[in-house]
Formats: structure tokens, sequence, C-alpha cells
């Protein structure tokens, strides 16, 4: 099955885990070690992955927005987002993949009490935006690659002849 959701923290996965068991979903989680040994690579944190059919995804992503919506209605009104600016938090909402759900239901419960509600089909709209710029190619690095074998022969040659 595929990975759902990645943590470091194990606790975490737990908890995603057990709330999305507790909605009736597949969901386990499972550690995945380290490739190489430690002691030649140094300390590699282990991952912990939930882990759902892909077919559950979308309601896993319902009952993780509507978690989150409760726990950012309860937020500490000392949190750091309360002391972001409005461009911030929307930067924030146009980049979902980059911050957790808490922090997403909480951006949009800051800027609805500042005066700016944003749009759901909005937001949505924005997302499968966002996707698809993450689905897209990776610009091209070749003239980067060959500057870089450029400089490293010009530097071979300008130690030689230094020494």
């Amino acid at each position: 099955m595929p990975t759902y959701q990645r943590f470091t923290d194990p606790a975490a996965a737990q908890e995603l885990a057990d709330l999305l068991r507790g909605e009736g979903l597949d969901a386990t989680v499972a550690a995945n070690a380290p490739l190489a040994d430690t002691l030649f690579t140094g300390s590699v944190p282990e991952d912990h992955h939930v882990i759902l059919p892909v077919e559950q995804f979308p309601i896993a992503d319902g009952i993780v927005q509507r978690d989150a919506a409760a726990t950012a209605a309860q937020a500490d009104p000392d949190h750091y987002l309360f002391k972001f600016t409005d461009k911030e938090l929307y930067d924030l909402l146009l980049r979902p993949d980059e911050w957790s759900a808490f922090d997403h239901e909480l951006a949009k419960r800051v800027l609805a009490e500042r005066g700016s509600v944003v749009p759901d089909d909005l937001l949505k709209s924005l997302r499968e935006q966002r996707m698809g710029d993450l689905r897209g190619p990776e610009p091209n690095q070749t003239p980067f690659i060959v500057i870089g074998y450029f400089m490293a022969v010009l530097g071979g040659a300008m130690g030689f002849a230094i020494a």
C-alpha cells in the first residue's frame, strides 16, 4: 500500500493512524529504517509512514481537514501564526504541501478574523494549480553542470600552476 503521510515523530504517525482507524479506514504505521549503517552515514532520522489504500486518500484528507479545523478553532492566541502578516498567511495558503493541515486551517481562521475570508473553491483551485506546478518537469540544469565541470578543470589547472 502507498504512503499517505510521512513523519519523523513516531507518536505523530501513530496519532494520525489512530484517528483514521477510528473513522473506519485501513491505516497502518510502518517504520522506514535508514538503508546504510549510521556508523558510516551519520545520524539519519527514521521515517514513519502512515499507509493507506489509494482509494481511501480522499476520505482521509477530509478527516484530517475536519480534525485540523476543530483543533484550529481551539488554538491558543499565542500561536506563532497570529503574528504572521496577511501576506505571509496567504503565502501559507498557496503552499499547503509545505505546511500542516492544522497550520492551513489556522491561517484561514486568522485571515477570517482579520476580515479576509478565503473561499474554499479558490483554495481548491490554488491547490490544484500548485500540485500541477510540482508535477511539472524541473528546469534544465545542463548549463550549470557544464559550468561546474569547467570551473573544476580551471581550478585544478590554477592549483597546479600555483604549486
